[in-house]
């Protein structure tokens, strides 16, 4: 069994990229 500070730390990063990505598709110019 991993760390649970790793595998929260890669579900903190898979978070942030979706936020991120969500936030480009979100608020690019027309």
């Amino acid at each position: 069994m991993e760390d649970p500070a790793v595998a929260h730390g890669r579900g903190f990063s898979a978070f942030l990229s979706f936020s991120l990505s969500f936030s480009v598709t979100l608020f690019q110019p027309p």
